[in-house]
């Protein structure tokens, strides 16, 4: 008996898993990455009483929306599914009271399977319950669409309630069919970014490389002008948000942050449309970010304002390693200084191997500025010559050949080889100008020149 209530038990395990290695493997959209999107949770966006009306609520009201998953059914009176038959709900739209399913959750079911073949990110999803104006129940359907914002990163701290409701654009319900829902949404992950490197002459590859790189030995001053406590530490990457560090994982989108362990402060977002690398000389690189989150010193009027200048100056031993998908730059920091005049704008220094041009110096970064190919085929080149050179005169010497130049390869061959191309100058100068060039300067009168 007990064999067979285990072997029930391992079936039952073995499907559970089964059906949630298929959801995960459902749940894909093509090229486009909606990792962001699908983590554990729920989203809710505060609608605008225009929106609501179009719903049939009269005043405010909310859309909680979760992707490959279903709603967690507590969260809203007018979105708790779990008494009623409309099943378990993935878009709901409530007042706090009563509620609208827009969109049902199927664990069979992609909902991006529109994008798949589609350079667009679409979502779509069916078996929504009925409205006043839809009165055909499971008939309501919802599509989303996702455009470019390079700020909605849509980055969840953990379990919960996501804030998405800056990365709504529209929402829309169909006046001839009210049973169909229209939202676009931004999202930072179907951007297409800007190139993010410097001029030629510079590199900025190693910098763009590791997932972040940390700054653990600031001054105390500099660390008083953001924190009461005199340590801090500083993470920054250049072409992509930090990722992986947990004081600064609720700063969204953000390059540059400065933390105490406790209070962590953005110094300046990442930008997917723009490049960063804003400036250029022989000897340095500007880095700017903006749209950071104030520190006690800027005015909150300013918020969106903070931003940081990120100074690399050249200095040919200043070359970053990076361990693993990390890098430490502590010791090719410079300095931090918050702008006496605006407490809003920081500026940082580095010294940098590859903020040294390439016209002017060699840099151990900047590989990929230095000719190798030329230089390894010179170098083949030389050795070929200088083998024939000695190969060829120990042969003239066994041969009997003491005297120079007799005893190089083949000199009588060299020798004409070289008088004929300075014959053919001759004759080619003669030529042009009609015979009023002088011989007093060409061959003797028996050289070939003189014959033709």
């Amino acid at each position: 008996m007990c064999s067979k209530v285990c072997s029930l038990h391992l079936l039952l395990l073995l499907g559970i898993v089964c059906l949630a290695s298929a959801q995960t493997e459902i749940c894909t959209a093509g090229h486009h990455n909606i990792q962001p999107l699908i983590k554990e949770g729920y989203w809710v966006i505060n609608l605008a009483d225009v929106y609501c009306s179009q719903l049939g609520f009269p005043s405010l009201c909310k859309l909680y929306l979760a992707f490959c998953q279903e709603i967690t059914p507590n969260i809203d009176p007018g979105c708790d599914s779990t008494d009623t038959d409309e099943g378990p709900s993935s878009l709901c739209v409530s007042n706090g009271t009563e509620g609208i399913n827009i969109g049902a959750y199927d664990p069979s079911e992609n909902p991006f399977q529109i994008s798949i073949n589609t350079t667009d990110l679409i979502g779509f999803w069916n078996n929504g319950s009925s409205t006043d104006k839809c009165l055909v129940p499971n008939t309501f359907q919802t599509t989303i669409a996702f455009e470019c914002d390079p700020y909605a990163s849509w980055e969840n701290s953990g379990v919960g309630a996501g804030e998405a409701t800056s990365y709504l654009k529209d929402f829309f319900v169909n006046f001839e069919n009210p049973c169909e829902v229209y939202i676009t949404l931004g999202y930072s992950k179907v951007c297409e970014p800007a190139e993010c490197k410097a001029e030629n002459r510079h590199n900025t590859k190693t910098l763009s490389r590791p997932d972040y790189w940390e700054v653990s030995n600031i001054p105390e001053d500099s660390c008083r002008e953001f924190f009461e406590s005199s340590q801090c530490t500083m993470y920054i990457s250049f072409c992509k948000p930090i990722s992986g560090v947990g004081h600064c994982e609720g700063l969204v989108n953000t390059s540059v942050c400065i933390t105490n362990g406790t209070t962590s402060y953005s110094l300046g977002v990442y930008n997917y449309l723009v490049n960063p690398f804003v400036s250029f000389t022989n000897d340095t690189i500007l880095a700017a970010y903006s749209n950071g989150t104030h520190n006690p010193r800027c005015p909150s009027t300013y918020t969106s304002d903070v931003g940081s200048i990120v100074t690399l100056k050249c200095e040919l031993g200043a070359t970053w390693s990076q361990s693993g998908s990390t890098g430490d730059a502590s010791d090719h920091f410079e300095g931090l200084l918050v702008n006496p005049e605006d407490a809003c704008l920081v500026f940082v220094e580095f010294s940098y191997s590859g903020a040294c041009s390439a016209q002017g110096h060699s840099s151990s970064n900047d590989n990929d500025n230095v000719g190798w190919p030329g230089l390894i085929i010179m170098l083949l080149l030389a050795v070929v010559v200088a083998l024939y050179l000695i190969i060829g005169s120990i042969y003239n010497v066994t041969k009997g050949k003491s005297g120079c130049p007799e005893v190089l390869p083949q000199y009588d061959f060299w020798k004409a080889f070289f008088m004929s191309a300075i014959e053919g100058v001759y004759f080619t100068a003669d030529l042009v100008t009609c015979g009023l060039c002088t011989r007093k300067v060409g061959p003797a009168p028996s050289s070939e020149y003189e014959k033709l």
